[in-house]
């Protein structure tokens, strides 16, 4: 095993939209709230108690978009980069409660069901309970994993969009967790499966939220490569009617970059989209991983998102 520190080097230059909920019309976006202060310094789900305010660091990419008549005419992108954190509260039934991300830009969201935002669990079907939980209020959404519900440990992901009901609006993915002391393998292979959410945006610039199961085979010997796989893929615009989107099915090869946890390399779609993903692994041993991706096509059609899995026995 090697013990390798959290920093990620060669950054992809991707961009990202995500359109969760669509609308916009004139004005500028709102003023962002107060950051939120960290209560606790997470460390793996298993330890989290209610009421406590706890934040997660990673990774996770941003765009801004120009949204007219409910739909996107035009994106300017941002990289990939570390510096994105989410702060995380949750209720006595372990349900998320409150959900804030902060960017590097910086950019901050905040739903929070004491000011009257709405949460609501979401399920990829066939599953049997909720793989997601989807929060909105007036200006902001997110789509995140319940990383507690899938018996995770270490990682967690989510999408977001804020500056809703205006002409500018601000999009984001992020992939955060637990990376302190994370060992590599020098062999062998793994298996990881999990999911990823996002967005695809058309391109006469509609866009809807995409939800996937996702399949990750890692390759620890001399190939140092990840097999990316994402199937089931589903699609839904009120988050009640899901619809089957296979088109959106992803295939990927990503590399592990040398001395470090992180991985990148090439993701394409079944329906021709292209573009890249960069992730790095979760937990002492590697025991989960977590990245986020963006795919495009012509014109303002994109497809981008985040995913989080866990090792399989």
């Amino acid at each position: 095993m090697k013990t390798v520190a959290g920093k990620r080097t060669a950054l992809l230059s991707v961009s990202l939209i995500l359109s969760a909920c669509g609308g916009g019309g004139g004005g500028s976006a709102p003023t962002p709230a107060p950051t939120p202060i960290a209560t606790t310094a997470f460390t793996k789900w298993s330890a989290v108690q209610p009421g406590v305010n706890y934040k997660a660091d990673g990774l996770g990419q941003e765009v801004t978009g120009t949204a007219s008549g409910g739909q996107f005419i035009a994106i300017t992108p941002s990289g990939v980069a570390d510096g994105y954190s989410a702060y995380l509260t949750f209720d006595s039934a372990l349900e998320l409660s409150r959900l804030a991300l902060t960017t590097p830009a910086p950019t901050l969201v905040v739903l929070d069901k004491a000011d009257g935002a709405t949460f609501t669990n979401l399920t990829l079907t066939p599953g049997a309970s909720p793989q997601f939980v989807g929060a909105r209020n007036s200006t902001s959404v997110a789509v995140t994993a319940k990383p507690i519900d899938l018996g995770w440990e270490y990682q967690t992901f989510g999408v977001w969009e804020t500056g809703l009901g205006t002409t500018s609006r601000t999009f984001g993915a992020m992939s955060v967790g637990n990376t302190a002391g994370t060992a590599i393998p020098d062999s062998g292979t793994a298996t990881f499966t999990g999911y990823t959410t996002g967005s695809y945006v058309n391109t006469a610039g509609a866009g809807t939220t995409v939800f996937a199961d996702l399949t990750v085979i890692a390759d620890f010997g001399t190939a140092r490569s990840l097999t990316f796989k994402t199937n089931n893929t589903q699609t839904s615009s009120d988050w009640v009617v899901f619809t089957s989107k296979p088109d959106l099915n992803l295939n990927g090869a990503l590399t592990i970059a040398a001395g470090t946890n992180s991985f990148t390399g090439s993701v394409n779609s079944v329906g021709g989209l292209a573009g890249n993903s960069t992730g790095q692994f979760y937990g002492p041993n590697a025991e989960e991983l977590g990245g986020v991706f963006l795919l495009q096509g012509s014109g303002v059609e994109t497809y981008a998102g985040a995913y989080g899995a866990k090792q399989t026995p």
